[in-house]
């Protein structure tokens, strides 16, 4: 293995579980032509977990990276071009972080939990989330990873959640 190659966590993702190279010399073979072996293995798994496996599965992979596409481009103003504040910074379990829209009229906060295990997080006060130290922060959860959605405030493992923030 090569220290800094990322082949060993990044793999294509096939297009058909059926097709010769799942999918992506399609188009060279129905054309005649000849298809050379390609230089990076498909993923063992690549017959199941394939783009046409999970077009019509609303809890796909596929499904959710649509869903936060859309999310993205609808909250543009503060999720693409809005200001980032790193918050948290010296917990090692959990990333947090603000986006503001300019003008400060939208904010949005984004917990992340990239570890195995279930991870606690403090709510960050008024003043990190860019609010008056006396306002009361009112957040409310608009999605989450993880499809329990659990009431207390813990994030479980490789779960990430976005709230909106009001005084």
């Amino acid at each position: 293995m090569q220290h800094l190659a990322r082949d060993h966590a990044r793999v294509p993702m096939a297009w058909d579980g059926k097709a010769k190279h799942g999918g992506f010399s399609e188009p060279a073979i129905k054309a005649g032509q000849d298809v050379a072996e390609p230089w990076m293995k498909a993923h063992p798994l690549a017959s199941e977990i394939n783009v046409a496996s999970q077009l019509d599965d609303p809890r796909s992979v596929l499904a959710f990276w649509r869903r936060m596409l859309a999310f993205r481009k609808e909250h543009a103003d503060v999720l693409v071009y809005g200001d980032y504040t790193g918050l948290q910074e010296d917990n090692k379990e959990t990333f947090m972080f603000l986006k503001e829209a300019q003008g400060g009229l939208q904010r949005v906060l984004v917990v992340l939990n990239f570890t195995k295990e279930p991870q606690t997080w403090a709510m960050p006060s008024a003043a990190e989330l860019g609010l008056e130290p006396q306002d009361t922060v009112k957040m409310t959860r608009i999605l989450s990873t993880y499809e329990g959605k659990g009431k207390d405030q813990a994030l479980q493992p490789f779960e990430g959640q976005v709230f909106t923030i009001g005084a």
